[in-house]
């Protein structure tokens, strides 16, 4: 029998130098110990997330990019 991974939601820089908070199991956390010392990648809760969601500082983007789960974009780098 396999557990459900539970998502995780991390507050991170795209690629693309834009600001997201995205779903992540995890084993992201083996990921970032391979990445940069000054990569600045952090843990936010639940709660966190929709204040930010709820005072439109961020932007739920999952229907717009590839990405395996919802994933959200600071809403001023959208613009």
């Amino acid at each position: 029998m396999k557990l459900k991974k539970t998502k995780h939601l991390l507050l991170s820089l795209s690629e693309d130098g834009v600001i997201v908070i995205a779903e992540v199991d995890r084993e992201a956390e083996t990921q970032k110990k391979k990445k940069s010392f000054w990569s600045r990648e952090y843990y936010i809760s639940r709660d966190c997330l929709k204040a930010n969601l709820k005072s439109k500082n961020f932007t739920d983007i999952s229907k717009r990019v590839d990405y395996g789960g919802k994933i959200y974009a600071l809403t001023e780098d959208l613009s």
